[in-house]
């Protein structure tokens, strides 16, 4: 039986956080979190559809509170802004401003740098049976 794994994770987590936010920093642009991210990106990936609160929810498997909290902080950021929707003054649509969209392509940017740093270290075998090892422990603990 393999032992240490969790810790091992963990101080992984913590070392890549670290390389995340050094890389942000050299590129000049503002670290924002992983969820931040995944916002500001499902809005620019679905920029000619209408997209209401509930759509971040399915797409990030996130409550109703925790999509609140973060479109909120992103509105208040000014790198979302909300507009009632005509037909059901009871729904807001998401956009992705200006500012969101400047923030999100300097992030994308970044993310490439990181992207670099890791193909210096890592073998395209070592990617493979990361991967492998992904999927296999993202299905199981999914469940």
């Amino acid at each position: 039986m393999y032992k240490g794994f969790s810790k091992k994770t963990k101080r992984l987590e913590q070392l890549i956080n670290k390389k995340v936010s050094q890389v942000f920093e050299q590129s000049g642009v503002e670290t924002i979190s992983y969820s931040s991210f995944s916002v500001l990106e499902y809005l620019e990936t679905h920029q000619d559809s209408n997209v209401f609160q509930k759509d971040i929810e399915r797409a990030l498997s996130v409550n109703r509170a925790t999509a609140s909290k973060m479109i909120k902080l992103l509105t208040k950021k000014g790198y979302v802004s909300q507009k009632t929707f005509s037909e059901d003054a009871r729904y807001k649509l998401l956009f992705l401003t200006d500012t969101g969209r400047t923030l999100y392509q300097a992030d994308v940017k970044a993310a490439s740098n990181l992207d670099r740093f890791f193909n210096d270290v890592l073998s395209t075998e070592d990617f493979e049976a990361f991967d492998r090892m992904y999927e296999k422990l993202e299905k199981e603990l999914s469940k």
